[in-house]
């Protein structure tokens, strides 16, 4: 079975996907921003009034988002000494068993930072800089950039478990 016809595996991976395009746009806008704010404090001795918030908003989203992307691609981070040497009806165990666990953590992640921006929305919490942005709107970007991640590590697990002969597509 192609992994094209698992319905919810395929539109994970095309919102990670979009997602990983769109924290590349995001990059590029921070290196906008701080060009333009190394320019304005050299020639005008002014700094941009928006450029922290901004750049602490943007950093968020440009690091999170693309993270499922990455886990979709298998380009995170895996220490795998020990793994490699283990016989390969054991990889597959212990892959759902670390993907389970991490599904658990990024969960939990993500209901907490649901919580903390709808806390942030009502109190209409504020960075102490000079632009004043909401924190919620940063805040957001953990919540989607953890949701994303839980839903692309859910669809690892399904394609572990039940198709583990497409595993690896995507």
């Amino acid at each position: 079975m192609n992994t094209e016809k698992i319905g919810f595996v395929r539109v994970i991976h095309k919102v990670s996907g979009w997602a990983g395009g769109l924290g590349t746009v995001f990059l590029f806008i921070i290196t906008i921003t701080v060009i333009c704010d190394a320019f304005a404090r050299s020639f005008f001795n002014l700094p941009l009034r928006f450029g922290p918030d901004l750049l602490s908003f943007l950093a968020i989203f440009s690091i999170l988002l693309p993270s499922a992307m990455a886990l979709r691609n298998d380009r995170h981070i895996e220490v795998d000494v020990i793994f490699n040497k283990l016989p390969k009806s054991l990889k597959s165990p212990i892959r759902v068993i670390t993907f389970s666990i991490a599904l658990i953590v990024f969960t939990i992640t993500t209901i907490y930072a649901f919580q903390l921006t709808m806390d942030s929305v009502r109190g209409s919490l504020k960075s102490n800089s000079p632009f004043g942005m909401k924190l919620w709107y940063s805040q957001l970007g953990v919540f989607i950039g953890m949701g994303l991640l839980s839903l692309q590590i859910l669809a690892k697990i399904i394609l572990e478990i039940f198709y583990k002969e497409q595993k690896g597509l995507g």
